[in-house]
């Protein structure tokens, strides 16, 4: 009989209306599953336990890969050493209490995130020499090590349970192959929560142009694609009057290439679903999907009131006064703390107001877990991870979610209830992750002609999909 260590968590539901688990459009499966996230400090009580031998691995040195901070992620895996910062000293004494708890030494290797940190991963799994006891990568980098059969299957870490409330639940059910899950996001980390897609808007604008409280219209439903580009086309303007719209001017919407994935997805679908058995599938050629593609391309195409063509103006067109709605993820909320112009929150619109649920996009750079094949001690690796997750909820997700983004760095408290929505939802899309047959890169375009496109593509992303799976050992 083995004995256990419980360690007793109080986690709380959000003090929200619960957001659907059904998947939007009606009669699909059940893969945009909602997760109650995060939890807030109000609200009623649930009890969750951490069921983990209790171990001693004599000073083990537990080696986690993971990309440096970024503007667009600016958290990391560990810190030697306290730091006035609440979320670095969280993340020291997260893990300084799982190193007291399992006598374990937590360490991290910082590469350029992307690329080289899954060129770090790939040579040491394929060398077998166990560099590494896990890695956050990149949503895409994830999918590309998991399509190369480069990952361990999680059924093989004997103590982490994935139905807690520390790992992500999206990630679980909507990045899964053949059933069996290969990267995930959760407490482990923070890196996965960086990438989200959200709006960002200019109070100022709103009030000197008299238009409709963006907070009033996210609560009643009304906040949509449609009024988001008729509040935006009022407030172009040619500034320095030349006649020629540019980076000088104000524009409505700013934005680039990355929203035409967080459009599909806040309407609810996807390139790519899961059948029943868990085997991906193209749900792209629909006509319902070609009507919503071409709303997509009337809004990244409106050149005289979009600017999507510069990511860096994005950030200074929100610095500078010169639009009205910007684009982006999370991450940059830290680098507008400064900013001279009130800023707000909101989740990406629905396609219309029949829509139930507002949907979050988990960009490409989102970071995901994963464990390569040359894992040494899955039962080590197992009770490290979970105990990782566990703590990084107790411990680290409040002081980064409660004191860091809504209070340190959201300029009102409607934004904190805008991040509980855009949290809530969150959304990832295989298609995206792997790009089979450049299906995503392809209707990054306003020029994309999405019928013809699933008419040449089809059959070569069948066939990538087909290679990655059989890689993934799903087929043989």
């Amino acid at each position: 009989m083995k004995k256990y260590l419980c360690v007793l968590l109080a986690l709380f539901m959000i003090a929200l209306p619960l957001v659907s688990c059904s998947d939007p459009k009606e009669g699909g499966d059940d893969t945009n599953n909602a997760e109650s996230y995060p939890e807030s400090t109000t609200g009623a009580a649930t009890e969750e336990i951490l069921e983990i031998p209790q171990e001693d691995f004599d000073g083990y040195t537990f080696t986690i890969l993971t990309g440096g901070p970024e503007t667009y992620n600016w958290s990391r895996a560990d810190f030697d050493e306290p730091s006035e910062d609440a979320y670095e000293n969280a993340m020291y004494e997260r893990n300084l209490a799982i190193e007291e708890l399992l006598d374990i030494v937590i360490t991290s290797v910082e590469e350029g995130r992307g690329g080289n940190t899954y060129n770090l991963f790939k040579t040491s799994t394929q060398a077998v020499s166990g560099d590494y006891d896990c890695a956050f990568l990149t949503l895409t980098h994830s999918a590309t090590a998991t399509g190369a059969g480069l990952c361990l299957t999680w059924d093989n870490l004997e103590y982490v349970d994935l139905t807690k409330s520390w790992w992500n639940k999206a990630s679980v059910d909507q990045l899964s192959l053949g059933g069996n899950t290969y990267m995930v996001a959760g407490e482990a980390m923070l890196s996965d929560k960086e990438c989200l897609w959200l709006v960002y808007f200019l109070k100022d604008k709103i009030k000197d142009w008299g238009l409709e409280d963006p907070y009033e219209l996210v609560a009643n439903n009304k906040w949509t694609w449609d009024k988001m580009m008729e509040m935006a086309a009022v407030i172009v303007d040619d500034i320095n009057g030349d006649g020629v719209m540019d980076k000088n001017d104000c524009w409505g919407l700013t934005t680039h290439g990355e929203n035409y994935a967080a459009l599909w997805m806040a309407a609810g679908h996807k390139l790519i679903e899961l059948d029943k058995d868990g085997i991906p599938y193209q749900a792209w050629g629909t006509e319902e999907f070609f009507t919503i593609f071409e709303k997509i391309a009337e809004i990244m195409g409106n050149t005289e009131v979009v600017y999507g063509t510069d990511i860096a103006f994005i950030s200074d067109s929100l610095k500078q006064n010169r639009t009205l709605f910007g684009t982006e993820v999370v991450a940059f909320i830290k680098a507008y703390r400064g900013n001279e112009y009130e800023f707000g929150l909101l989740p990406m619109p629905k396609y219309d107001s029949s829509q139930e649920d507002y949907y979050t996009y988990a960009a490409v750079n989102s970071d995901l877990c994963v464990v390569g094949l040359d894992c040494a001690d899955t039962y080590r690796t197992s009770i490290i991870l979970e105990a990782l997750a566990c703590y990084g909820k107790k411990i680290l997700l409040p002081v980064y979610y409660e004191e860091q983004l809504r209070t340190r760095f959201a300029r009102d408290e409607e934004s904190g209830a805008m991040l509980d929505i855009i949290f809530k939802n969150r959304m990832y899309d295989l298609g995206v992750a792997f790009d089979w047959g450049s299906v995503k890169t392809s209707l990054s375009s306003y020029t994309a002609n999405p019928a013809s496109l699933y008419a040449s593509l089809e059959k070569s992303i069948n066939k990538s999909m087909a290679k990655s799976l059989e890689k993934a050992g799903i087929l043989n």
